[in-house]
């Protein structure tokens, strides 16, 4: 999976979120955070791992996804 993918999945729960009644602060905050190309690299961890989490990435899936998006910026 790659960064723009992760973008398209955040815009897509943002929309989610507003048709919902929902707060999408968190990933209006997100969409910021992923339009540096080398985000990932400068995130603790921890914080990528949440925000995978919150784009909507499955638990199983993301250990695999964070190591490649390192990997491949």
């Amino acid at each position: 999976m790659q960064l723009k993918e992760i973008r398209l999945m955040n815009e897509s729960m943002i929309k989610y979120l507003e048709s919902l009644g929902k707060s999408a602060q968190r990933n209006i905050i997100i969409k910021n955070i992923l339009e540096d190309e080398k985000c990932f690299q400068k995130l603790e961890k921890e914080d990528s791992y949440m925000i995978l989490k919150d784009v909507g990435i499955s638990a199983e899936k993301i250990d695999y996804i964070y190591l490649n998006l390192v990997s491949n910026n």
